[in-house]
Parts: C-alpha cells; sequence; structure tokens
C-alpha cells in the first residue's frame, strides 16, 4: 500500500511530542532540586528530542521555527553576560574578583539558550497538536504533584516558595482545558453524556484540593502567588472591557484573601530587600556579584546584581508588555479564549515569580516549567506568531559551540554533561552531530546534495573553531578534538539519508488528507503537490 505524502512526517512529530510531553513530565517529578545531575538530565533530554525534531523538520521539508516574544526578553540579559563573559572568561581578559574565569558569566548564558530552547521546542511541537489540550492536562498534574511532593517529602525546605509558586501554576495549567467550551461552570450547548460533567466536577475538586494542600505547605509562597495573581486580575480587567466588572470583583475577593492570609502568617520580607547591600550598576558585576549574593537570595536580587539595572528592567519591562500582548489577542474572541487567556497567563505569571524566587535559577524543573508556558503562550491566548527562518537556531548553535570552545571554563554546560561521564571528545563530536544535522536541514530540506555539503562544512568548521581557540583562548589547538568533531558531524550522514529517503517511499499518487486536517505533525498539506512534484524530479 502507498504512503500518502506527509505521513512519516506526521508519524515522527507524534513520537517527538509524546517523548518532550514525558521529558515535561519527568523534569517536574524529580528535577527539582538543585544540582548538576539533575541539569545534565535536562540537558541530555533536550539534545534527544532537538535531534529528533531536526529529523521531523527534514522530513517535512519546513525550514523555519516558531516565534515567541520571550526571546527579546531573553536578549537583554544575554548580551550584558556576554560583555562580562569577554571581560572575565576568554583568553586575554582578566579574572574576576572571585577568580571563576567566566564559569558562571558562560552558565548564564547556557542556561538563557536552554530556556529558548525549551521555548522553541514546546512551541513548535504541542501548539498545533489536536491533543494539545491532553497534553496540558498530564503536565499540570505533573507540576501540581511534583511541588507538592517535594515540599512535603522531599528535602524543599530551603525552596519552599518557588516550589509553591510553581504549584500554583500548575493548578492554572490544569483547570485552562476547561476552557474549550465556553465557561468552567456550565455544560456546553447541545448534548453530553453525565461521565463529562462528572469529570468537569472531579477537575475542579482536583484543583481546590490542589491549591488548599499547596496554601497549608507554604503559606507565604501562597501570599506571594496570590499578590501576583491579583496584579495580573487587575490588568485583565483593564484590558477586557466588557467582562470587567466580574474580572475586578475576583480581584478584590483574592486581594482579600491574600492581605487575611499575610496577617495570619505575618511572613518574613526580607528576601524581598532588592539590591539591599549589593551595589550594581546599570551593567551589573557579572559573576563578581558572587561575593556579595548567593543561591539563598531572591533570583531577581541575583540576576539584577549580575545583569544591572538595564539588563532586569529590560528582561521584567519586556515580559511584562508580553503579558500584555497575550491578554489583547484574546480580546474580542469570546469568552473561552479570554479565560483561557487569563489562566495561561496566571500559569506564566507564577512560573516567572518561581523563577526570580529564592533559588528559583538553580532549580531544573523551573527553567523546564517556564519553558513549557511560554511556548504554548501565543497559542493558548488565541495568537499564531511568524514563523522565523531555520538559519537563526543554526546561528546560535553554532555560536554557543564556538563560546564553549573559547571560554575559559565551560560552566553549567561542561558540569552537566561531567556528571553523567562525559568526556571532552564526546563533547566534541554532540557539538560535530547537532552543527551538521542543523546545516543539512537548512541547506539540504529539500536537495539531496546540498545537505551533504552542509554536513561536510560543519565537519571543517571544527578545524576552523580550534584555530580560534588556539588564538583566542589559553588552551591549544588540539586536533584530536577536531577529529571527534568531524566523526560526529560524518555520523549525521545516516540520519539524514534516513529522513529524506523516507520521503521518496512516499507517493504522490496515494490519498493525501485535506489540508488543515488535524494531527499532520506540524506538515503543511496543502504543499502536498509541491512535494509530489519533488518526488517525481
Amino acid at each position: 500500500m502507498a504512503i500518502p505524502i506527509g505521513k512519516t512526517a506526521s508519524q515522527l512529530a507524534g513520537a517527538t511530542r509524546w517523548l518532550l510531553t514525558g521529558v515535561i513530565v519527568l523534569g517536574m517529578l524529580t528535577w527539582w532540586c538543585p544540582g548538576y545531575f539533575a541539569w545534565g538530565g535536562m540537558v541530555a533530554s533536550v539534545c534527544v528530542i532537538l535531534a529528533f525534531w531536526l529529523c521531523w523538520r527534514t522530513i517535512a521539508a519546513d525550514r523555519t521555527v516558531p516565534g515567541n516574544p520571550i526571546y527579546l526578553a531573553l536578549l537583554g540579559p544575554g548580551a550584558v553576560m556576554m560583555f562580562h563573559l569577554a571581560r572575565t572568561g576568554l583568553g586575554a581578559a582578566e579574572r574576576g574578583y572571585l577568580a571563576l574565569g567566566g564559569s558562571v558569566n558562560m552558565s548564564v548564558i547556557f542556561h538563557l539558550l536552554l530556556l529558548g530552547g525549551v521555548v522553541m521546542l514546546v512551541g513548535s511541537l504541542l501548539s498545533g497538536t489536536s491533543k494539545r489540550m491532553l497534553i496540558v492536562s498530564i503536565c499540570g498534574a505533573a507540576v501540581m504533584i511534583g511541588s507538592v511532593a517535594a515540599m512535603m517529602w522531599g528535602k524543599g525546605g530551603a525552596i519552599r516558595d518557588p516550589l509553591a509558586l510553581l504549584g500554583f501554576g500548575g493548578v492554572a495549567v490544569w483547570i485552562t482545558p476547561f476552557c474549550e467550551d465556553g465557561a468552567l461552570w456550565r455544560p456546553v450547548s447541545g448534548y453530553q453524556p453525565r461521565w463529562i460533567h462528572l469529570l468537569r466536577i472531579i477537575r475542579v475538586g482536583v484543583a481546590v484540593f490542589a491549591a488548599i494542600v499547596l496554601a497549608a505547605v507554604a503559606p507565604r509562597g501562597a501570599a506571594i502567588a496570590g499578590g501576583l495573581i491579583f496584579g495580573l486580575l487587575i490588568l485583565a480587567g483593564v484590558i477586557f472591557t466588557q467582562s470587567r466588572k466580574g474580572v475586578l470583583l475576583a480581584a478584590s475577593v483574592l486581594g482579600a484573601i491574600g492581605a487575611g492570609a499575610v496577617v495570619i502568617t505575618q511572613p518574613s520580607w526580607e528576601m524581598f530587600a532588592i539590591f539591599k547591600n549589593v551595589p550594581v550598576g546599570p551593567f551589573g558585576v557579572g559573576e563578581e556579584a558572587f561575593s556579595r549574593v548567593s543561591a539563598s537570595d531572591a533570583g531577581v536580587v541575583v540576576l539584577g546584581a549580575m545583569v544591572g539595572w538595564v539588563g532586569l528592567l529590560w528582561f521584567l519591562g519586556v515580559m511584562a508588555g508580553c503579558l500584555v500582548w497575550l491578554l489583547s489577542s484574546a480580546r474580542g474572541k469570546g469568552t473561552a479564549c479570554a479565560l483561557r487567556a487569563v489562566l495561561w497567563t496566571a500559569a506564566i505569571v507564577l512560573a516567572t515569580g518561581a523563577f526570580l524566587s529564592v533559588g528559583g535559577l538553580f532549580i531544573p524543573s523551573v527553567t523546564m516549567a517556564l519553558g513549557f508556558v511560554w511556548g504554548l503562550a501565543p497559542a493558548m491566548c488565541g495568537r499564531s506568531d511568524r514563523a522565523r527562518p531555520g538559519i537563526i537556531l543554526v546561528a546560535v548553535l553554532a555560536g554557543l559551540m564556538l563560546l564553549l570552545g573559547v571560554v575559559r571554563d565551560a560552566g553549567l554546560a561542561g558540569s552537566a554533561a561531567r556528571a553523567f561521564g562525559a568526556t571532552d571528545t564526546f563533547l566534541h563530536g554532540a557539538a560535530g552531530f547537532f552543527l551538521a544535522m542543523s546545516l543539512a536541514w537548512v541547506m539540504g530540506a529539500r536537495r539531496l546534495w546540498a545537505g551533504v555539503l552542509g554536513i561536510f562544512l560543519a565537519a571543517a568548521a571544527g578545524g576552523a573553531g580550534e584555530l580560534l581557540q588556539g588564538a583566542l583562548s589559553r588552551r591549544g589547538a588540539e586536533w584530536s578534538d577536531w577529529r571527534a568533531h568531524i566523526i560526529g558531524s560524518l555520523a549525521v550522514i545516516v540520519p539524514y539519508l534516513l529522513a529524506m529517503g523516507s520521503r521518496w517511499c512516499e507517493s504522490p499518487d496515494a490519498r493525501v488528507r485535506p489540508a488543515g486536517v488535524q494531527g499532520s505533525g506540524g506538515l503543511d498539506l496543502s504543499r502536498a503537490p509541491d512535494l509530489a512534484e519533488e518526488h517525481r524530479r
């Protein structure tokens, strides 16, 4: 039986989608404790999913990446940290106060890129699927369960606030699928079985129970979450004029409950004394900030000390602007879309709060959750962001590999890899593999010879990188590293030929599903005649 065009891409996209879902669930349940082993698991998982993603996009002949407004927010702190890395972490640069050699500066840059990678994969794989709400429910449950379990049975005492904020974010994610039918409290029009209504009751009951448990285990985290949601509801009331009374009433009730909780618990707010005894300039001091701050300080304090008030205000200001943009996108699209947008932006605010609270910068599960909610943000708020050219991803990967080659210390990337026993030879081979795979995708998604050329260009780039390493760093050029890079690059020939060959096995004469059918794996089936013409040639 002939295989329709697009079938292979659809199947590979489905497998990669559930692989990503499994990684998110695993991360929410296990990666709540800071440590290089947890970070190594997250980095390895993202790399595996990226490899499958590149194969899928090659088969689908799609050379674009999804856009997302959070990239602009990450750009400011990333640029400031690049300045500090050039000052302290390169070959001829001066050593910092703590003689860290740029390792922390490089770690922050890698962390931001890792967050951006999760956002890209989530936006590409989970936004357009018909099973999106099922996946959202699964991930929301994992966030709630993981946060509660970490605080009740784990060693989450020191990081209780970010875990509580993450748990409340999971509650918002868990409730969001309810908004597909227009409201949380009434059934959709038409007949529905009784078990549908029972599931609604169960879903609301689980959310209420989880919120009560989180508030009981972490009252200060609940008070912080209430304050953040109070501010978001005020913003939503300004944007959604038709529902302003209801939204502002909810904000008033929540504000009263939060004020009562603060009076009862009388929490200590010393950790929110931003920049207390931390003198910073407009662009911070980079890794030298750790002579004044530590992981026990709020993440916003640590980040502000490193990137200064310019970088911090850029990060927070752009994120606030993104929230306004997301909520405005849902205006005028009905109650369902508006309510879904409010709930999802609430999850974003809570996950961002967890990221910027005490210890949040150092917890892998917080980074994974933040990437998850931001990756789905445009789709959940009724906004389809424009696709960007894939060459941007290639440039980011090449720049990251160049940085890792010339810095004194690779920081988080090297430590996370060594936690799993990876050697420098393996890392050079992995760098060659991903550079070659991305070049083969961008150059040869439609022409086999161009993809093979991209693989050989990636192999040659390893030699150029070694020469730059010898010139810009205190490490000399090692040809054994280039050999490992070449082997990793040439290994791409196998998956690339399989990807292209699988497309040749598809027949234009087979019945093709109509354009716009869900479950197409991200492949635009309206392009089937064009792909069929390529097959004939």
